[in-house]
């Protein structure tokens, strides 16, 4: 469902220059719902003058058009509401419980492949975990490597804003199996005011029509091709629920779907693996980032860099939450098992 549109035109908000300044400041920081109903009011009102638009902000209303921004804010919307049912969803079976980590799968009757969901408590901080997903150069230091089976690189093929990116990772498989590559579309979404969540959702694509791209945004003039001996997988989708308990502990739920490729190995085998390797993941994520280990680490450094506003804003959105009184969102009981 999406958010009321009533707010901002109760406001008054008119479309002038100042609203799509407005609306690109809503997307680069992650408040998704309000991007969105603001984006709907400047359609509405568009649709209103046709081809007469002022010439003060014609240029904004054109490229508002072309790059298609109301379709690309109703994706993402969707995106992110889709993965909170998801995480919610009484439709999982239990793999394993232990250490404070639940791993769950779920069969869809349109494919074979295994949805895997991961929960658990994490000793750290909301901003500490995010950094940890967005300086993605740095995959490498953290995700479990098994001898050559792991990450070898990721790189940003697209800085989009603050809390938006396309990424391109290379993963590492034992011969004969081909290495695999996965080209990515990822973006965050601040739900801290409606379902007390920071959101992170990423999926796969294959042209710039599948991203929000907005005008400021830096971007290749082509993605990426596949390497030669190299395989493109489909993440179908993958989204990561962060709800902060406090300054220093974060409930975080994680649910994915990913097509690997493997033509030659027992589907039984894939999804066998990915509960496995999203249990390492996990793991990983959890110990690397606890306080003690993440002082004098690179992503402390990224955390503390003025280059970095993104994790001042989450810092400031963090605090104010968890100062605010408490609320019926807030207060909800938690969804990690014991």
């Amino acid at each position: 469902m999406e958010p009321s549109h009533s707010s901002l035109e109760d406001e008054g908000l008119s479309l002038t220059a100042e609203t799509f300044v407005q609306l690109y400041r809503f997307i680069d920081e992650a408040r998704l719902d309000k991007a969105l109903s603001c984006a709907v009011h400047i359609a509405n009102a568009a649709e209103h003058l046709r081809d007469s638009a002022p010439a003060s902000f014609a240029d904004d209303l054109k490229e508002f058009r072309d790059r298609k921004v109301l379709e690309a804010l109703q994706r993402d919307w969707e995106v992110v509401e889709r993965t909170k049912e998801l995480l919610s969803s009484a439709d999982w079976l239990r793999v394993s419980h232990s250490a404070g980590i639940a791993v769950d799968y779920h069969n869809d009757q349109h494919s074979p492949l295994h949805s895997i969901r991961v929960q658990g408590v994490l000793d750290s901080g909301a901003e500490s975990i995010v950094a940890f997903l967005r300086e993605v150069d740095l995959y490498e230091t953290w995700l479990p490597r098994f001898g050559r089976i792991g990450f070898r690189r990721c790189e940003e093929v697209a800085d989009l804003g603050m809390t938006r990116m396309v990424v391109c990772n290379l993963v590492g498989c034992l011969p004969p199996i081909s290495d695999r590559d996965a080209l990515m579309y990822a973006f965050a979404a601040d739900m801290l005011d409606t379902s007390g969540e920071v959101m992170v959702c990423a999926r796969s694509i294959s042209s710039w029509d599948d991203a929000l791209v907005t005008p400021g945004s830096h971007v290749r003039a082509e993605l990426p091709d596949v390497p030669k001996r190299v395989v493109r997988v489909d993440l179908q989708y993958c989204g990561m629920a962060l709800r902060p308990v406090s300054a220093n502990r974060t409930e975080v739920r994680l649910a994915f779907c990913l097509d690997p490729k493997l033509r030659y190995v027992p589907l039984t085998l894939v999804n066998w693996a990915a509960k496995k390797l999203a249990h390492y993941a996990f793991v990983a994520l959890r110990e690397r980032t606890k306080p003690e280990k993440m002082a004098g680490s690179l992503h402390a450094e990224r955390l503390a860099s003025p280059d970095r506003p993104v994790y001042d804003l989450l810092r400031k959105r963090l605090r104010e939450k968890l100062q605010s009184p408490v609320d019926e969102d807030a207060s909800a009981p938690s969804q990690i098992p014991n």
